[in-house]
């Protein structure tokens, strides 16, 4: 995808398809918001030596 206005429209269309118009139109908001947040950190680039969290710190006494 393009940019994030496509990304976002994307995702309202499946959420229009999995719920419906109206229930879709109700959620636009948080669609909306979590689209452009799951663009931006899709688009981060990782050092290669950069590890991926496997447990989160503060569940340490887990």
């Amino acid at each position: 995808m393009s940019d994030v206005k496509e990304y976002t429209r994307v995702m309202l269309k499946a959420a229009i398809d999995l719920w419906g118009e109206e229930r879709a139109e109700e959620m636009r908001p948080h669609v909306e918001s979590i689209s452009k947040a799951v663009w931006i950190v899709g688009d981060i680039q990782l050092d290669p030596r950069t590890e991926p969290v496997t447990r989160l710190i503060h569940r340490r006494d887990e």
